[in-house]
């Protein structure tokens, strides 16, 4: 889960267990990324809002 920052990039919530509910309510989306795959700063992602699923 992240959420969009200040800067226009985003913030990683610290603990992506699936049982972490809280880490959806801090957050104001996901970004949709292929497992063991690393993200350096910089990188382009893809950001899906969760505004965008309901």
């Amino acid at each position: 889960r992240v959420r969009h920052n200040a800067a226009g990039g985003l913030d990683l919530f610290p603990h992506q267990g699936s049982g972490v509910l809280t880490s959806t309510v801090w957050g104001d989306g996901v970004v949709d990324h292929p497992a063991g795959q690393t993200i350096a700063h910089g990188d382009v992602v893809r950001f899906i809002a969760f505004s965008e699923l309901m």
